[in-house]
């Protein structure tokens, strides 16, 4: 099994049969063997995860080793997101030109027991949409909030609106013969909200960063990756 990141130590899983899921083996290796009949779909269930908790089936097709590959953010996600090793950087705000200084990721981070921790990013793309992933270390066990949609400046401030249309499948397809399904993710309630009403977030562009428009004053500092 193989991650995005070199986190298999620390999740546990369960492995089973599809046909047989009171019967399951835990995991916390990234080599294993089930077994199982020919064509008998195997499942491989992560227990807590961040930010979002998942399985991922396949079918035994052959006695042949598999490589299973585990993603633990939407396919959109591919790759932007990263914890550590960044550095910030002011914005070169020039009035009449933030379409091309703002696109980039940013970070959020909170003061928690005396560290500083990453606790939401969000990526501007340049062609107009954005992708928000917020309580990342999934400290409620809930999820993270995820939220995407289309972007753009109004004077000297940065308006997100959420579309619902935009947010990834709880199921999704990755490999031939694997299927990657979210579990409960907190998106799902990210997007019922957006469906039953507009959701705009709204920031003020200064050159410290993006400052939050929700009375909280979080500030967004722009990243690099080093």
């Amino acid at each position: 099994m193989k991650e995005e990141e070199d986190i298999v130590a620390q999740y546990r899983y369960n492995l089973f049969c599809k046909s047989n899921p009171q019967n399951r083996i835990p995991l916390d290796t990234t080599v294993f063997a089930i077994k199982c009949l020919r064509g008998d779909t195997i499942v491989l269930e992560v227990l807590s995860a961040s930010p979002f908790r998942f399985q991922v089936e396949c079918i035994a097709n052959s006695d042949d080793p598999t490589d299973v590959h585990v993603w633990n953010f939407p396919k959109s996600y591919n790759g932007w997101h990263r914890f550590g090793d960044n550095r910030t950087e002011q914005l070169p705000v020039k009035k009449g030109d933030y379409l091309s200084t703002l696109v980039g990721t940013y970070q959020q981070t909170l003061h928690i027991a005396g560290e500083e921790l990453v606790w939401t990013m969000m990526k501007l793309v340049s062609d107009g949409t954005f992708e928000y992933i917020g309580n990342i270390f999934n400290l409620d066990g809930e999820g993270g909030n995820y939220l995407i949609g289309k972007w753009y400046v109004n004077k000297d401030t940065l308006v997100c609106n959420v579309e619902p249309e935009l947010f990834p499948p709880r199921t999704q397809r990755r490999y031939d013969g694997q299927t990657l399904c979210f579990l409960y993710p907190a998106w799902e309630e990210n997007r019922k909200e957006a469906l039953s009403h507009s959701v705009i977030y709204e920031f003020l562009i200064r050159k410290t960063g993006l400052i939050e428009i929700d009375g909280k004053q979080r500030i967004f500092k722009k990243i690099k990756h080093r």
